[in-house]
C-alpha cells in the first residue's frame, strides 16, 4: 500500500526514500539448526557427577560416554559455570568444518583415542559426513580471586 508514493518499507518504486538507492528485499535463508538440547550426567576429573546441558545428537554418539538420565541422576546439580568440560575437536575431511564433542568421563572411547573417526550430520547440506579427531582439550576450571572486604573504602 502506497501512502504519498511511499510504501510501508520506506521505498519509492524500489528505491529507498532516505537515500534514493535501490533496495533489495530478500528473505534470509535459514540455516538448519543443531540438534535439540538435553541434560546428561557428566563426571568431572575428581569423580563428582554433575548435570550438563548439551546438544543431544552429539552427546548420544557412540563413544562419548553419555547416556540418557536415570531416576538417580535427577537430583544432580548443574556443572558450575567456572568449569569447562573436556571435549575432543573433530574436523571434516574435506570441508573447513569443526565440531566439539564433549566426553562424559575420562573412560570414554573418544577421549582415550580408541575411536578417532565419527559420523555426524553436516548442517550445510544435512548429510551424514565423517569427521576425524584433531585434538583433545582437558577439563578446565577458571578460578576467581576470592575478594575480601577490607572496609577501607566504606564511608563512616
Amino acid at each position: 500500500m502506497l501512502i504519498n508514493g511511499i510504501d510501508k518499507l520506506g521505498t519509492i518504486g524500489g528505491q529507498s526514500a532516505k537515500h534514493g538507492r535501490a533496495q533489495k528485499h530478500e528473505t534470509p535463508q535459514l540455516r538448519p539448526m543443531a540438534g535439540s538440547i538435553a541434560d546428561f550426567a557428566y563426571t568431572d576429573d575428581d569423580g563428582q557427577q554433575w548435570l550438563i546441558r548439551i546438544d543431544r545428537s552429539n552427546a548420544l554418539i557412540e563413544g562419548t560416554g553419555f547416556t540418557l538420565l536415570s531416576e538417580d541422576d535427577k537430583d544432580l546439580s548443574f556443572l558450575p559455570r567456572n568449569v569447562k568440560p573436556r571435549f575432543v575437536s573433530f574436523r571434516h575431511l574435506t570441508r573447513p568444518t569443526k565440531r566439539r564433542i564433549y566426553c562424559a568421563n575420562t573412560d570414554a572411547d573418544i577421549w582415550r583415542g580408541n575411536k578417532t573417526a565419527i559420523e555426524l550430520v553436516d548442517y550445510q547440506d544435512n548429510s551424514v559426513q565423517t569427521f576425524v579427531a584433531m585434538s583433545r582439550t582437558a577439563e578446565k576450571a577458571k578460578y576467581r580471586a576470592n575478594l575480601t572486604d577490607t572496609y577501607l573504602n566504606d564511608n563512616p
